[in-house]
């Protein structure tokens, strides 16, 4: 549909450019959003900057009129470079963005503030996402006043947007340790979101979950797991109920609050409870990651990693290595078709199996995982914490003494729990326990 209006635009243009430019750039947007939503990020940029050029063009001619669509498409642009992770070219277009809807706020601050907040916190997100917290901070702080300002005169208009704000400011508090602060504006978007969904419980009940979430991570971070709990379970009661009516958009979200709950469980020991958690998300995902694999293999991967761990800590090695065996396979081939955005990942899962084999007697094992990793990025020290015990372990004893000596400064108190840990484990062979001692001696020198 938009393509066939575009090409009559583009001949009326031809004869008339001044009356059908304007209709050409809207029905670009139109369909560069439509590129955006359906993930053809190469036609949705096209299509963008084919607008911008147009808008650039338009405001020479008209800025009062046109100005406020070029703003738009900036903005669009912006979200869209943030998408794909080109950072440095989402930065200028929210700049640029951002510098028109404020100077349009200052003329006519009725018309153009609740633009100018949107953009503001477009651009906080985008300094959220790159742990660039301080300059999110700002922008956050400076949408949340113009939103609290509007909703103070019109709350039905303009209070799910400020407790947007509300809920993006303090999950960026909890990356900087401000609890308190989070803690505080987590309940006022919560409180906020409650009364709306008594009104419209079917637009406002995902978001007073996502709140219960916020609260639930929180909470759990800060080792206030009753409380936690308490958020985790009933933010998982409402998903269950969405899912039912409607599972396509909701069975993601209801994956996600059963490994909220598991991970509540499991790091309070309750490992029955967590598992039941973990092994209900894990089919929700692999369901979702056969229709769908672009979206949901990583998620499935993480999923596989949960369970692993929780088999870890109960002593169910070999469970365990059968999990993140699967989620291995997952991160070598997304690595391979993404390096960037999955190569954290392909390491981790590695670190984890190497340790896995170690405590699984795997010594020769965990080492060739080892090395994969130092293969893959070698600056990745922290491979030699697996590397050093399964050389140990194997009565390679020069080996792995040259590497606790080389990294002792820097992992000086991980060598040591590892030890402790493969003891209790009862992965230490017999015949090397000597040689451990000698190791742990020279460590705490």
């Amino acid at each position: 549909m938009f393509k066939e209006a575009l090409e009559i635009y583009r001949r009326l243009a031809q004869d008339n450019p001044q009356a059908y430019e304007p209709y050409i750039a809207k029905t670009l947007n139109g369909l560069a959003v439509a590129y955006f939503e359906s993930r053809r990020f190469k036609d949705a940029e096209a299509a963008h900057l084919e607008v911008l050029d147009i808008y650039r063009r338009l405001v020479q001619a008209n800025p009062k009129e046109y100005e406020p669509s070029l703003a738009g498409t900036l903005l669009n642009l912006a979200i869209l470079y943030n998408d794909i992770h080109r950072y440095a070219e989402a930065e200028t277009k929210y700049k640029e963005a951002v510098e028109i809807r404020r100077r349009l706020a200052k003329s006519n601050p009725q018309a153009n503030e609740v633009f100018l907040a949107q953009a503001l916190d477009n651009m906080a997100s985008m300094y959220a996402r790159t742990g660039r917290f301080a300059e999110a901070k700002t922008m956050y702080d400076e949408a949340l006043e113009i939103r609290r300002r509007l909703a103070k005169v019109n709350p039905r208009a303009y209070e799910p947007e400020l407790v947007l704000t509300l809920y993006n400011l303090a999950l960026t508090n909890s990356q900087t340790q401000q609890f308190v602060e989070a803690e505080a504006l987590h309940k006022e978007a919560l409180e906020i979101r409650r009364r709306l969904a008594k009104e419209n419980p079917q637009a406002y009940e995902p978001e007073v979950a996502q709140s219960l979430g916020g609260l639930g991570i929180l909470y759990a971070v800060t080792n206030r797991f009753n409380e936690s709990e308490m958020m985790f379970k009933e933010e998982h009661e409402i998903y269950r109920r969405l899912a039912k009516d409607n599972p396509i958009v909701y069975e993601p979200e209801l994956a996600n609050s059963l490994h909220n709950l598991g991970y509540v469980y499991s790091d309070n020991n309750r490992f029955t409870e967590a598992e039941a958690m973990y092994k209900e998300a894990l089919g929700i995902r692999r369901k979702l990651a056969q229709s769908n694999p672009q979206a949901f293999e990583p998620v499935l991967a993480s999923s596989l990693n949960n369970l692993g761990s929780l088999y870890d800590k109960s002593q169910r090695y070999a469970e365990a290595d059968s999990m993140y065996q699967e989620a291995l396979d997952i991160y070598r081939r997304l690595a391979q078709a993404y390096p960037r955005f999955f190569k954290n990942g392909l390491i981790n899962t590695i670190g984890v199996k190497s340790f896995c084999a170690i405590k699984m007697k795997q010594y020769v094992k965990a080492e060739e995982l080892a090395r994969e990793i130092l293969s893959i990025d070698s600056t990745q020290h922290s491979a030699y914490t697996a590397l050093a015990p399964a050389l140990l372990f194997q009565g390679k004893y020069s080996a792995a003494e040259s590497l606790y000596r080389q990294y002792k400064a820097e992992l000086k108190d991980d060598f040591l729990k590892d030890l402790e840990d493969f003891a209790a484990a009862g992965a230490i062979p017999k015949k090397r326990r000597s040689d451990v001692e000698k190791i742990k001696k020279m460590l705490s020198e």
